[in-house]
């Protein structure tokens, strides 16, 4: 089973110090190998190209956690949602910023073509200067290297953030709850099922509860 999945995007799929794929989405796409007793091929995706190269079958389905969104519910259908990512912004500990207002005639940083693009470019005070960058990755960067002001994006963020920064970045406020599920073609309706119903069974027993846990 061909299963695409992010390594630029920790903890939800990254590259580990031993040169292999690992995060959450990581440990949820092996799950569902071992379910269905088949050999797992990670294939690595970024943002741009997940949805394209599911739908020109170079892969079976989509683990990472997707937002959902009418947009991309016209050419994939979802999973139910297994997981969440709370959308927040971060800046310097020493910045004033405390909601979206306070953002006006500030440069604003985010990953290009995402859910977070998309909230920021509908909330965003009219002043505001909005950057737009091709990964998390690249955004989280903008804001280490003084690039921008502020960036709007997913909690984890944090993490990469404040690895050896003495914790000079912090959250400054939440914009929203990002549900997330995984994505099959519309033709695929035995794979969604299937799916839907380890999503039912792992929520139930405690097991993606835990796997979050491990990874938060």
């Amino acid at each position: 089973m061909v299963i695409g999945a992010q390594e630029d995007q920790y903890p939800w799929g990254f590259i580990n110090d031993k040169g292999q794929p690992d995060g959450h989405d990581i440990e949820v796409a092996k799950l569902i190998a071992k379910e269905l007793g088949v050999e797992l091929q990670l294939v690595s995706i970024t943002a741009q190209n997940r949805i394209p190269m599911l739908l020109t079958h170079r892969i079976d389905f989509l683990v990472p956690g997707m937002s959902i969104t009418p947009e991309r519910a016209k050419v994939i259908q979802y999973t139910l949602p297994y997981s969440s990512n709370e959308v927040t912004v971060f800046a310097p500990g020493t910045s004033k910023i405390s909601n979206m207002e306070d953002l006006a005639d500030k440069t604003v940083g985010v990953a290009r073509g995402s859910i977070f693009d998309t909230l920021l470019t509908q909330r965003a005070p009219s002043s505001a200067t909005i950057r737009r960058f091709d990964d998390d990755a690249s955004t989280v960067q903008a804001l280490a290297s003084g690039q921008v002001e502020a960036i709007l994006g997913s909690f984890t963020y944090g993490l990469a953030l404040n690895a050896g920064a003495n914790g000079r970045f912090e959250d400054k406020f939440s914009v929203s709850d990002n549900y997330l599920a995984m994505a099959v073609r519309k033709e695929d309706a035995a794979m969604l099922d299937w799916l839907n119903a380890f999503v039912q069974r792992k929520k139930a027993d405690g097991t993606l509860a835990g796997i979050y846990a491990k990874w938060r």
